[in-house]
């Protein structure tokens, strides 16, 4: 009977060491990682813009590698938007980050270049973040009403530096170049004319 009781203290101690185990390593894991994804956020467009500290609608024309993300959980890349309309007043060009895990665990998000997007994003310190859920819908997968809506909703135009060879008026270095050449001209006839050699009679 002894070697009956031993094998079974044996066998749950090592049930109870692998139960111990398992706990410590599910402990380790980063909260993020441990709680998924969830995006239970109910509401349309407008809403999500309203959620949004920036919400635009934009072609995706550059993408590079970001910094880490601000969690320290994973890198970000960092993706250039030219945007059409927004929800405030934006440069042409935007930069907005998402976390390098696109529809992983930590919420990432991936844009392809060329690609037009409606795109809600909040920030994180100086920088723009959006994630998966954030709202962003791809243009070309928008129904016709529903682009309208939100084309509507976004109002702000985006800044863009005026061209001062647009606004009518000569340029100050033309208006210069201009005067200087006058100046000189005026003065080599006034030369000319006062060297002249008397002719004799």
């Amino acid at each position: 009977m002894q070697p009956t009781r031993h094998r079974r203290r044996l066998g749950a101690m090592t049930r109870w060491l692998i139960g111990a185990a398992l706990a410590l390593g599910v402990s380790m894991v980063p909260i993020q990682a441990v709680q998924a994804c969830s995006c239970a956020m109910p509401g349309g467009i407008a809403d999500t813009i309203a959620r949004a500290d920036v919400a635009f609608l934009g072609t995706v024309v550059d993408a590079a590698p970001g910094p880490a993300a601000p969690d320290g959980f994973g890198q970000t890349i960092r993706y250039a938007f030219d945007v059409e309309r927004a929800s405030v007043s934006t440069e042409a060009v935007i930069e907005v980050q998402a976390l390098d895990d696109p529809g992983g665990a930590a919420c990432g998000f991936a844009f392809g270049i060329g690609e037009r997007w409606f795109v809600a994003a909040h920030r994180e310190g100086q920088a723009l973040q959006t994630n998966l859920c954030s709202g962003n819908l791809a243009a070309d997968g928008m129904p016709p009403d529903e682009l309208d809506a939100a084309s509507e909703l976004l109002a702000a135009q985006p800044e863009s530096v005026p061209d001062p060879a647009d606004d009518g008026a000569p340029a100050p270095v033309l208006l210069l170049t201009v005067g200087a050449a006058a100046v000189i001209g005026l003065a080599t006839i006034m030369i000319v004319a006062f060297r002249r050699p008397d002719r004799v009679s």
